[in-house]
């Protein structure tokens, strides 16, 4: 019996060890390769505070705005669209009646409201001079059928003409400018004036 016994605590002891080192292999990653540390490549004839230092940053104007030249005058012109479109963009203009040359200046809707609906703040610009300009506005939604000339004349538009008053501007002068006009013809921008304007003496 105490052979038994023996045989059995022999076999129970190899069966622990068998299960004990039977135990599944645990598997790990395959070895990756470190990539390198990036490294920066730079024009060795170049100062590597260059772009922080030179950089080339072009000058900033407003688009489709002639540059001025020579001597120049203040024109502030102000825009009373009376109930027609206060709440519209505009382009003001400044042309001269000779050679056609025109400039501009935008004016946005936010620009009107509260106290000044629908009559806008006045907004300045320059022109070359000398020259002899009329003035006018388009609405940028509608340019065609919605333009006010500078007559002398108010939005209600009771006038015995609606022709363009012209100005002779001298340069270092400024100029004031009130545009209300709906039934004043407009020219085309760019050209001689041909549409009516009259100098006031």
């Amino acid at each position: 019996m105490k052979n038994f016994l023996s045989t059995l605590v022999v076999f129970m002891l190899l069966l622990a060890g068998c299960a004990t080192s039977t135990v599944a292999p645990t598997l790990s990653a395959p070895p990756t390769e470190t990539p390198p540390p990036p490294t920066r490549t730079l024009n060795p004839h170049l100062d590597p505070n260059y772009f922080l230092t030179a950089t080339n940053v072009p000058p900033i104007r407003p688009l489709n705005t002639p540059t001025l030249t020579g001597e120049l005058a203040t024109i502030t012109a102000q825009l009373d669209m009376g109930g027609g479109g206060a709440g519209f963009a505009a382009t003001i203009y400044a042309q001269e009646v000779y050679s056609g040359k025109t400039f501009h200046t935008f004016l946005s809707a936010g620009m009107h409201g509260l106290a000044v609906l629908p009559t806008s703040p006045p907004v300045a610009f320059s022109v070359q001079a000398p020259g002899t300009y009329v003035f006018y506005a388009r609405l940028i939604n509608a340019p065609d059928e919605y333009h006010y000339g500078a007559t002398g004349c108010g939005p209600s538009g009771d006038c015995a003409s609606h022709a363009l008053v012209a100005i002779d501007v001298q340069p270092g002068v400024a100029y004031q400018v009130y545009i209300a006009d709906r039934a004043a013809l407009v020219p085309q921008a760019d050209q001689p004036v041909t549409v009516p304007w009259v100098i006031l003496p």
